[in-house]
């Protein structure tokens, strides 16, 4: 009996060691890594899982968002003040003290703070709550991915007014009701194949639009007449039967002029479509499809940010982007995050310079394996720096080999296009034309007269 009780007490002593060490081992194995806007957070102390919420030193968050935090030995207490914010955190008290613009309020953690090797714990849900943060986890990285909007801004240029002028400049000439007019020229080649197949054409565009951002547009697409018979001829010869080659004349005459016609409805989001060629193919004259894009804007929730008739400058466009970043998948809202921060590295005031006929930024971005985009940006101003035209160019090589170029410079009146793209000079692309725009008192369609058939 007595050699039974020891074995008992050994049993339960030796239990109650693998229960206390599983539970060390759980909180070094499954506690979750912190990334702070793409980037790992190196603690000096380790986070601590405690009532399955992920506890964090509270003095290194701080310390890494630039808050300012003090510790009161008197009540043992911390404050930190951050974002127009005060908030005081007390240890082993889940009422958290926070006072902005005067007022103060009381939040409720699920976890009170506490104390361990004289650091300060939080929980990171609520902490990232409390000071204005995006929180989420990723399950299968293991991962606790916060996201600090005003830190990220302020680490890619902070301030952006000279391209806020330009967005100013934009909107300021397309308000009212417009005019819209021009014609792009373009080359395809195909040298895969062994006819080298070749087409051109020109694009026609004809439309308005109205400052309730209610659009029509007309777009006539012709083919050079010569180059489409050697385009269609090399396709269609050796794939029809020799009675059925009559057909290629049929074809040849659906190609020749393809009208295209859209109508925006801006207030209902509702995008209208209507096409000769498409018409021919389902054999319903003067159909038009209907897409309805207002729940694909309200799911991006960019639906007001749409609508807005005032100015919408860059620092609310990065913002909005920021806030759609997915919050429970670490790869790709780090790939996002490092895109937002291309484009706000390349569009904010210091990467700005002066130049004599106003601003221009380059940027070169190293996507990897040997592919390169380069962005430039020209911001044209008069004496007094007010914006008289935009310039933007893009350009992605591949070792050093051009791929896709892309030249676009706009003023009041005009926007001139450029672009090229050669893929191993095996596909060839090339386009430039003008489309002009003015004011006139013309009314806007916003939804076409003939049948609609919606997807």
């Amino acid at each position: 009996m007595r050699l039974f009780k020891k074995f008992s007490v050994v049993l339960m002593s030796a239990i109650l060691i693998l229960c206390s060490c599983s539970s060390v081992l759980a909180n070094n194995i499954t506690s979750p890594k912190v990334y702070l806007n793409g980037s790992e957070i190196e603690f000096i102390n380790k986070p601590i899982l405690k009532n399955n919420s992920v506890c964090v030193p509270l003095r290194q968050i701080t310390d890494t968002i630039g808050a300012e935090a003090e510790y009161s030995s008197a009540d043992d207490s911390t404050s930190v003040i951050y974002q127009n914010k005060n908030i005081v955190f007390s240890s082993n008290n889940s009422q958290i003290l926070v006072t902005e613009n005067g007022n103060t309020q009381t939040m409720s953690f699920a976890v009170s703070p506490f104390v361990q090797n004289n650091i300060m714990y939080v929980p990171v849900r609520d902490l990232a709550n409390v000071l204005g943060l995006n929180i989420g986890y990723d399950n299968t990285a293991n991962a606790v991915i916060l996201i600090d909007k005003h830190l990220f801004l302020a680490s890619h240029g902070g301030s952006f007014d000279i391209y806020n002028k330009a967005i100013k400049f934009s909107q300021d000439i397309s308000k009212g009701k417009q005019k819209i007019s021009g014609s792009i020229k373009f080359n395809m080649s195909d040298n895969y194949s062994e006819s080298k197949q070749i087409l051109s054409g020109v694009i026609d565009i004809n439309g308005k639009s109205d400052e309730f951002q209610n659009a029509e547009l007309n777009c006539v697409l012709s083919f050079d007449e010569n180059t489409l018979d050697e385009f269609i001829n090399d396709i269609f010869i050796g794939e029809l039967e020799p009675e059925n080659t009559s057909d290629i004349e049929k074809i040849k005459e659906m190609f020749k002029n393809i009208d295209i016609n859209f109508i925006f409805d801006g207030n209902n989001y509702i995008l209208y479509l209507n096409s000769n060629f498409i018409n021919n193919y389902i054999n319903s004259p003067n159909s038009w499809i209907g897409i309805d894009l207002k729940d694909m804007y309200q799911d991006a929730n960019i639906l007001d940010l749409i609508h807005k008739n005032d100015v919408v400058s860059l620092d609310e466009q990065l913002l909005l982007c920021i806030d759609l970043t997915p919050l429970d998948d670490l790869e790709m809202s780090t790939y996002m995050l490092d895109i937002y921060g291309s484009i706000a590295d390349t569009l904010s005031d210091e990467a700005f310079k002066s130049s004599s006929n106003g601003y221009t930024s380059n940027k070169s971005i190293d996507l990897g394996y040997g592919d390169h985009i380069n962005f430039n940006i020209n911001i044209n101003t008069d004496s007094q720096q007010n914006v008289t035209g935009i310039g933007f160019n893009m350009s992605l090589s591949e070792n050093g080999t051009p791929l896709i170029s892309m030249d676009i410079d706009s003023n009041a009146k005009d926007t001139k296009i450029k672009a090229n793209v050669n893929i191993e000079n095996e596909f060839l692309f090339d386009c430039e034309g003008t489309i002009n725009q003015e004011p006139t008192n013309e009314s806007v369609k916003t939804k076409p007269d003939g049948k609609v058939i919606f997807y």
